[in-house]
C-alpha cells in the first residue's frame, strides 16, 4: 500500500487509486484500442477465444466484451468474425487429434475431448456446423397441425376370479 504524509500533521494518508497509478501505466481500454478493433477481429477469425485475446491484451474478458458490444456496428462486425471463425475452431480440434497420434491412450482421449469442444464451439459460432437440425411440422397448406386429443384407458386382465362373471354380466 502506498502512503503519503499530510503536510500539516505529518501523518501517513492513504493515496487514492487514481493518484497511485503510475503515469506510464496504461488503462485496459487504452490497451484494447492500441491493439485495434481490426486486430481483435483478425484474432477472432483466426480461432482465438475472447478469453485468450483478453489475456494477451492484459485485460479482463468482460472489459473486452463490453468494448466489442459497445455499439451496434461493432457488435455486428464481431458476430460476423465469430461466424467466420468456425472453420478455424474445427482446424484447432483436428490439430489436437493429429498431435496426439502415436501417444498414450490418455493423451488421445484428451485430444478427442478437445476436438469435440472445438466442434461444439464451431457449431455455436456458425449454425452451419451444427449436427442439430430444426424440424417444423405443418398442417394443410402450411397452416398449424391439427391435433385431436385421445384418451385411452387400458384395463389389464389379471386373471382374478369373478372377472369373467362381471364380463359376462355386461354382455
Amino acid at each position: 500500500m502506498s502512503t503519503i504524509t499530510d503536510n500539516n500533521s505529518q501523518k501517513p494518508v492513504k493515496q487514492r487509486a487514481s493518484t497511485r497509478r503510475a503515469a506510464d501505466q496504461v488503462t485496459p481500454r487504452a490497451r484494447i484500442e492500441h491493439f485495434g478493433f481490426d486486430g481483435i477481429l483478425d484474432s477472432i477469425r483466426a480461432g482465438k477465444s475472447q478469453s485468450e485475446i483478453a489475456k494477451s491484451l492484459g485485460v479482463h474478458c468482460a472489459t473486452l466484451t463490453r468494448f466489442l458490444r459497445e455499439d451496434d456496428e461493432r457488435a455486428r462486425q464481431t458476430d460476423r468474425a465469430m461466424t467466420d471463425s468456425a472453420e478455424a475452431w474445427l482446424d484447432r480440434g483436428m490439430r489436437a487429434l493429429e498431435e496426439a497420434r502415436g501417444m498414450d491412450t490418455a493423451a488421445v482421449q484428451l485430444a478427442r475431448a478437445v476436438e469435440q469442444a472445438c466442434a461444439r464451439r464451431a457449431a455455436i459460432r456458425n449454425p452451419r456446423y451444427s449436427e442439430k437440425r430444426a424440424v417444423e411440422l405443418t398442417g394443410a397448406d402450411g397452416g398449424p397441425l391439427q391435433v385431436q386429443p385421445v384418451i385411452s384407458v387400458y384395463l389389464p386382465s389379471n386373471g382374478r376370479v369373478g372377472e369373467e362373471k362381471a364380463m359376462d354380466h355386461d354382455s
